[in-house]
């Protein structure tokens, strides 16, 4: 792997577990850091730097690392833990948002 590749994985790493922990801390998404990301993301699969089932990898590990679980084990955990407690407001938004 080229150095400049990874720098890159690293620094996504990095940005995936400051947004993570945050997550983890304020039980709320920051949309503005999250198009960050993604932006971030695209700008390597557009200039062919990475591939997308590399940013996969990094995404899911970091994931793993910062919850303890996957990314399908925390949907389903946060599913059954709002439900659990009477919170659907998750379903206030679109299907397709979701």
């Amino acid at each position: 792997m080229n150095d400049i590749k990874e720098n890159y994985l690293n620094a996504l790493s990095e940005r995936l577990t400051r947004f993570y922990q945050d997550i983890q801390v304020k039980d709320k998404l920051d949309d503005i850091e999250k198009h960050r990301i993604e932006a971030f993301i695209e700008a390597a699969l557009v200039s062919g730097l990475a591939a997308k089932d590399e940013l996969q990898d990094v995404i899911d590990a970091v994931h793993f690392s910062v919850f303890g679980r996957t990314l399908e084990e925390q949907a389903q955990y946060r599913k059954e833990t709002m439900a659990a407690s009477g919170d659907y407001s998750m379903f206030d938004k679109p299907a397709w948002v979701r």
